[in-house]
């Protein structure tokens, strides 16, 4: 056996010999797993995948499984038993992680759908350096203020271009009407009411669900795992009236650089739920996993993008929250929530930092 030993960083080693040796297993993988709901029996079948969080300090030890069967628990009927196709290491619960700081128990969602939308580039972990590299496809809906869009129940894979501006799985993008008066002062900004609900978002090359210059926008049970950049994303100051209800974000990785058209963004610290105005509502979502932080809020100094091309302006980082409970952050590298007012007059800002929050439910995501 070789030890390594690191000090004053000069690492050393020393061969060291043990004799009789024994090993003796303690805890091995399991068929499956108990979730506290009934509606997934009839809903998520065999053959389906799911993703289960991951439950330690670890933003890295999420699980994939395949189902096999969804069964009835004997004498529980508000209880599912999931029946997986291998083992899966046991994920911690409620009742396990009591008194213990260092596990949380552990979301579950289904990420198969139905209706799928894959990119033909598939696993591409190149690095950006390649012009080729991750680019998948995209949904971009744009500059349509009369119609209220709804897109729900479809499976996004492989989607989003790297280090390409507004290439991400699904965009809503200026999806306004600025009314002006004859002198072409900005009198009025109308947006149509949209609904983005029970997706899944699977190996994203560029973010996730991204809202960029579109208000009235209700994001609720969608499902992100193993995406790269921000996740649910809120782009240049101005949206307003966004609702993001029950989501879940599960290992969310960084880009490598800044995308193109919104250098203001940067992926590189990625955080599951991000945005640039404080102006909207998160309620019951979950940040479970992400390589910096599970909810960022860079409240920008002035409006960016089309939106202050068309006359839109103001101080996002004084504009009051609108609503933020029954939040979840937990096994993200660096902090649950950051919170930082920059203002580049004065080169200052105030951050806050919650590491680590505890999670109370294990929760489901249809």
């Amino acid at each position: 056996m070789k030890i390594e030993r690191n000090g004053n960083n000069q690492p050393s080693y020393a061969d060291i010999d043990y004799d009789d040796l024994k090993f003796e297993l303690l805890q091995g993988g399991v068929e499956g797993l108990i979730v506290p709901t009934k509606d997934v029996q009839g809903c998520w079948g065999p053959g389906s995948d799911i993703v289960i969080a991951s439950h330690t300090l670890r933003f890295e030890d999420s699980q994939i499984a395949t189902i096999t069967n969804v069964t009835a628990v004997p004498g529980a009927p508000d209880m599912s038993k999931i029946v997986v196709d291998g083992a899966i290491i046991p994920a911690t619960t409620l009742e396990d992680g009591v008194g213990d700081p260092y596990t949380f128990a552990a979301e579950i969602g289904l990420l198969s759908r139905n209706v799928i939308i894959q990119s033909d580039n598939t696993n591409d972990d190149r690095p950006h350096i390649d012009g080729s590299a991750r680019r998948g496809g995209h949904i971009t809906v744009m500059h349509t203020p009369s119609v209220a869009q709804e897109f729900g129940g479809v499976e996004l894979r492989y989607m989003g271009q790297d280090m390409v501006a507004d290439r991400h799985p699904f965009l809503l993008y200026q999806n306004r009407a600025y009314v002006k008066d004859t002198n072409g002062n900005l009198v009025d900004v109308i947006s149509p009411s949209s609904v983005i609900k029970k997706n899944s978002i699977r190996d994203s090359y560029s973010r996730g669900i991204v809202i960029d210059g579109t208000d009235n926008v209700t994001v609720a049970e969608n499902v992100a795992y193993k995406t790269r950049g921000h996740v649910y994303a809120i782009i240049d100051g101005t949206e307003e009236n966004i609702v993001f209800q029950e989501n879940l974000g599960i290992f969310s990785r960084e880009n490598d650089g800044v995308l193109p058209g919104s250098w203001w963004v940067r992926d590189q610290s990625v955080y599951t739920f991000y945005t640039t105005t404080p102006k909207n509502t998160w309620i019951g979502n979950v940040a479970a996993g992400s390589r910096v932080g599970g909810f960022g809020f860079h409240l920008a100094d002035q409006v960016r993008g089309e939106s202050s091309d068309e006359g839109l302006n103001g101080r996002p980082r004084s504009y009051g929250l609108v609503e933020f409970r029954d939040n979840v952050a937990h096994s993200n590298y660096h902090n649950g929530i950051w919170l930082v007012s920059r203002s580049s007059r004065f080169g200052c800002c105030i951050a806050c930092f919650v590491p680590r929050i505890h999670l109370y439910l294990v929760q489901a995501f249809i």
